[in-house]
């Protein structure tokens, strides 16, 4: 269980934050349920750089839910410093960031993948754009792109057969 009971008192630079959650918490809480609790431990505000750690943590375990699917994903740094920057709540610690995660890396993806737009074995660059804002990129890769071009130019053979072949059944008719 996780409280934000004494947060205002963690934001502080005050010396005996530890003891003075303990005692607002004391005051917030019936005695029984305090009695239930085995331990309580206070957490110190997360700073900017543990962010930054919490990001890479996140995006790692977003790429190992797309194994499966052989969906890899580029992270620039411009991009992680873009979430540390949007993500940071001090009162708040990490949940701001998972959020800003879900709504603009999982949800746009998810709508991609659903329209097509990334499949299998694709790279998804996510950066910053121009206008100062996330923007994700399904890239071909190498092996896709030869795949397609192979698939594109027997489509473009069987089209032209299919002419040809139109073309001397037309002749033959008149």
């Amino acid at each position: 269980m996780t409280s934000n009971i004494g947060q205002d008192i963690m934001l502080s630079d005050d010396k005996n934050k530890t003891k003075k959650v303990l005692e607002v918490m004391k005051g917030y809480y019936a005695p029984e349920f305090i009695n239930r609790i085995d331990e309580v431990v206070v957490f110190n505000k997360l700073s900017k750089k543990a962010l930054r750690n919490i990001v890479d943590l996140r995006i790692d375990e977003l790429q190992d839910r797309l194994l499966d699917r052989r969906i890899e994903i580029e992270l620039s740094e411009a991009a992680k410093d873009w979430l540390t920057d949007n993500g940071y709540e001090p009162q708040y610690g990490a949940r701001p960031l998972n959020r800003l995660i879900k709504r603009r890396i999982l949800n746009p993806m998810s709508i991609m993948m659903l329209k097509g737009e990334i499949k299998s074995g694709m790279t998804v660059s996510i950066d910053v754009g121009e206008k100062g804002e996330l923007i994700i990129v399904p890239k071909t890769t190498a092996a896709e792109a030869e795949e397609t071009e192979k698939d594109g130019g027997e489509e473009l053979d069987s089209k032209k057969n299919d002419a040809s072949n139109g073309a001397s059944n037309d002749s033959s008719s008149n």
